[in-house]
């Protein structure tokens, strides 16, 4: 699992590669990378099913997937990034394989609420008074 660039500034792109080995035959039926919070909270997933799944692998075979997220509005901080992985013989998630840092965007007029008060979420959003 590959995320590019790191760190990314809220609002940025991102691109997500995927590399999975079998390692005997293995049918995978579903992929999903999973985006976490420090508090273990799920924050957003991005659903690989439409990457030629189901696929049938043989021993040594790889699928790959990649993925762009053109908008990444997630408010600064650390997040975990992990997968969920669906096969014949395995169904369950691994959280721990890559750790993605969210800087600040600029903001024009007011300083933003501290991290920790905003969520997850950085909303786009244009004030009309």
């Amino acid at each position: 699992l590959a995320i590019t660039p790191n760190p990314v500034a809220s609002g940025g792109s991102i691109d997500v590669a995927i590399t999975l080995t079998a390692i005997e035959p293995v049918k995978i039926g579903e992929v999903a990378v999973l985006f976490y919070s420090a508090l273990e909270t799920r924050v957003a997933v991005i659903d690989l099913r439409a990457a030629n799944l189901p696929a049938r692998l043989d021993a040594g075979r790889e699928w790959t997937a990649r993925a762009t997220i053109a908008s990444l509005n997630f408010v600064e901080g650390d997040y975990r990034v992990g997968l969920f992985v669906n096969s014949r013989d395995f169904a369950g998630d691994d959280l721990d394989l890559a750790e993605l840092t969210v800087q600040a965007r600029g903001h024009n007029e007011v300083a933003p609420y501290a991290a920790a008060h905003r969520g997850f979420v950085e909303l786009d959003v244009r004030i009309h008074a």
